[in-house]
């Protein structure tokens, strides 16, 4: 990941409003904690105690323990494409990092946990790109997305829940969709042309449970040289299919990808 560039503002605020850890802030700019530390010293900024700092903000991690809602499917497809979780020194960490233009996305996956957590925003260092990032430390949380086979380095430990309902993995590949998927249109005829891709082997049961589920035709999955696979399914018949198969539950999805997939 980007380290963001060092700046005295997004520390104070990330620290007094945010309420991180000067630790956890070290993490994120790629520095030692006791500079940060200094930083706020330096600016009067009170440090806190460790029974302040150790107080915990609240979420309800229950919301991904069986008996699912299609809502909580999405959530759990979206992690598992744009997520991440990890453990360092004691703490089960639950990340999601994407570009400023979604952060109100990122705000529903917020409001869906019920949680406390600030969405903290930042520009990644040599990018000058801007972000917005959730982070939860929570052990419950954590081992309920390993359940559902989401766990650290998911690159190579990524699998399809299949213990989830079947009446489900729409809602979950929807998900998934909205974090490593795509829609476009071709220029000479303006079809549409649905993909999704993903370094991890979940790409493979997408396909299937795509083929089987929307009766499309089975088109070859493409690896290049890093491993990155990628599906891709075209024209009107075949998308409107997908379509109506991914929105079958009246949930919320990301917008701006609902929109192109119902502009024909």
């Amino acid at each position: 990941m980007n380290q963001p560039e060092l700046n005295t503002q997004d520390i104070i605020k990330l620290y007094t409003e945010d309420k991180l850890s000067a630790r956890k802030i070290g993490e994120l700019y790629g520095t030692h904690h006791r500079y940060i530390t200094d930083v706020l010293r330096s600016n009067d900024i009170p440090i806190r105690s460790k029974s302040e700092q150790n107080r915990t903000l609240y979420h309800d991690p229950s919301v991904f323990k069986e008996p699912l809602t299609p809502q909580a499917a999405y959530w759990l497809g979206f992690i598992a494409a744009d997520g991440c979780v990890r453990r360092r020194k004691g703490e089960h960490i639950v990340q999601v990092k994407l570009s400023i233009s979604d952060i109100d996305h990122v705000q529903k996956l917020k409001e869906f946990l019920k949680s406390e957590h600030k969405v903290i925003t930042g520009t990644d260092k040599g990018m000058n790109k801007d972000y917005c990032m959730f982070m939860i430390n929570s052990e419950e949380l954590y081992k309920t997305l390993q359940y559902w086979g989401i766990h650290p380095r998911k690159t190579y430990t990524l699998y399809f829940p299949y213990h989830l309902p079947e009446e489900l993995w729409s809602s979950y590949i929807l998900g998934f969709f909205d974090g490593d998927g795509w829609i476009t249109f071709r220029n000479r005829d303006n079809l549409p042309r649905f993909g999704v891709g993903d370094m991890t082997n979940i790409i493979y049961s997408i396909h299937e449970i795509l083929i089987d589920n929307c009766e499309l035709n089975n088109t070859k999955i493409n690896v290049n040289k890093r491993g990155f696979k990628t599906l891709h399914f075209s024209g009107i018949d075949q998308v409107s299919r997908i379509r109506d198969y991914l929105y079958s539950h009246d949930i919320y999805s990301l917008p701006r990808k609902k929109e192109k997939m119902f502009s024909f």
